[in-house]
């Protein structure tokens, strides 16, 4: 899956730097502060980071304050493949993302309070499997979670409310307004 967890900050808003959980000195020579709020932009099945969608909302996170920092998860080569198999690469890509989150937090001081993670159709999946391993996960955001394989599944196999201290399913949100 080759999955790539990329920094920017107010300091590179263009030029990401990789953060690389098994390398202390890939985290501790970026910009990657601890007392920033963190958003994890998680693309979803069949998507990219190079998505405009992904682009502009970086974008978007890093002029709205210049408290926040934006890490984008790029799991391609897990999103590619046929749904089924994209499906099922969810599980893996979540555990590398709660693994880097936790040593985020053990290494570099990171509060869970303070991570959002804002995860797109299976990245929305993608960020419940991250809060599973993670406790007390700030935020989570899923903008239209997918539903093949995961509508009427129990609590720990899609994004539910339990998963972090606020949870917003924007495609629930909509259809609620409309």
């Amino acid at each position: 899956i080759n999955t790539r967890f990329i920094l920017y900050t107010e300091h590179n808003p263009t030029d990401g730097q990789l953060l690389v959980a098994e390398d202390k000195d890939s985290i501790s020579n970026s910009h990657f502060r601890s007392d920033r709020l963190t958003k994890f932009i998680i693309h979803g099945f069949i998507d990219t980071p190079l998505s405009n969608w992904v682009s502009e909302m970086k974008t978007e996170l890093l002029k709205y304050s210049q408290e926040n920092q934006v890490v984008v998860v790029d799991w391609a080569g897990g999103s590619l493949p046929l749904y089924t198999q994209a499906t099922a690469n969810t599980r893996l890509v979540g555990l590398e993302l709660a693994y880097l989150i936790q040593k985020l937090r053990d290494e570099h001081g990171l509060r869970p309070e303070d991570v959002h993670l804002i995860g797109h159709s299976l990245g929305a999946h993608l960020s419940a499997y991250a809060a599973e391993r993670v406790p007390r996960i700030g935020r989570i955001t899923g903008l239209d979670p997918a539903e093949p394989f995961f509508q009427g599944m129990p609590d720990f196999v899609r994004l539910d409310p339990n998963d972090a201290m606020v949870i917003l399913n924007i495609f629930q949100l909509i259809l609620r307004i409309n």
